[in-house]
């Protein structure tokens, strides 16, 4: 069962993220399309990726 955390991917302590807009999705510039997620120490990671039309 998943558990939700308020303060979404920044709630655990050691981790920053930032988005921006790049153009990689859409010309809408109100929508961030990239997205960068940093750990303060060395740690496992994976990646899910969709497709949205």
């Amino acid at each position: 069962m998943m558990k939700y955390i308020d303060g979404g991917v920044c709630a655990a302590t050691g981790f920053k993220a930032a988005g921006v807009h790049c153009g990689i999705r859409n010309k809408n510039t109100d929508k961030k399309d990239l997205a960068l997620i940093v750990s303060d120490v060395m740690c496992s990671a994976a990646a899910v990726y969709t497709k949205i039309k």
